[in-house]
């Protein structure tokens, strides 16, 4: 019964006279059309609002009939909606009215990792330790580092950072920016809400390393002679993301 009943609310026109019990005078499918709009109203505010930049990029209207067919197919999981639209990338992925702007679903998924960077768990850097580490260049090399739950890495093939920054400071027109541009995002919560570096390839694939447990030796491994090391760890240390440091167990 409760799963009629929460299925009842993402479509249009359920029958709903054996599911409930009520006078002659009450009409149950009238009134449960308002339940099921208010409902349908609150997921759609809240994709809205997890997914502003899709909104202003596709327009309201198409937002949407977007937004309910993504309802429809991926209800929330959670009662907290302010982690709702997993999946909604993919979604877009599928949907041939898009085609034509194969940068949207790529949004969507940098406007998702953004969101969760910015709920993500609090984490406290260990600047002092890698400083005193540093001093030690054999011990440095074999060190593996904790990065924070709030750093995602994103690789694009569009140019989706600088779409979602034109529209925090709305000082770029849209039509200047070069979509189908790759970029290398690096998304991290330094404060309380996150934000946005964009990377050199070279940096992106030496935190992506790092992030996955090899060394800092490791994570050098194949880059060129070029390749800033010190830049990359300015930038950890002041985006607070190195949280542990794990030295070689030496006997």
């Amino acid at each position: 019964m409760l799963d009629n009943f929460a299925q009842s609310l993402l479509v249009d026109e359920p029958e709903l006279s054996e599911m409930f019990i009520a006078p002659r005078s009450f009409n149950t499918n009238t009134r449960f059309d308002v339940y099921r709009n208010n409902v349908m109203t609150s997921l759609i505010d809240a994709l809205q609002a997890n997914f502003p930049v899709i909104f202003a990029l596709v327009g309201e209207s198409a937002f949407v009939g977007l937004a309910k067919g993504f309802i429809r197919q991926c209800p929330p999981e959670s009662p907290y909606l302010f982690e709702y639209g997993e999946g909604f990338a993919e979604f877009l992925d599928a949907c041939e009215q898009l085609d034509e702007y194969p940068y949207i679903p790529d949004v969507a998924r940098l406007e998702f990792k953004l969101m969760r960077s910015t709920h993500a768990a609090d984490a406290e850097p260990v600047h002092d330790a890698l400083v005193s580490l540093a001093q030690d260049p054999e011990r440095l090399a074999v060190a593996r580092l904790q990065l924070a739950p709030s750093l995602y890495l994103f690789a694009t093939d569009y140019a989706v950072g600088t779409i979602w920054q034109a529209h925090q400071s709305r000082l770029t027109h849209l039509q200047d920016i070069e979509a189908y541009r790759s970029e290398w995002l690096m998304i991290s919560r330094p404060e309380f809400r996150a934000e946005l570096d964009w990377l050199e390839p070279q940096e992106f694939e030496f935190i992506s390393a790092l992030r996955e447990g090899n060394s800092i030796e490791e994570s050098l491994a194949g880059l060129t002679a070029d390749f800033d090391l010190s830049a990359c760890f300015g930038r950890l240390l002041s985006r607070r993301l190195i949280t542990g440091i794990q030295e070689e167990n030496r006997c």
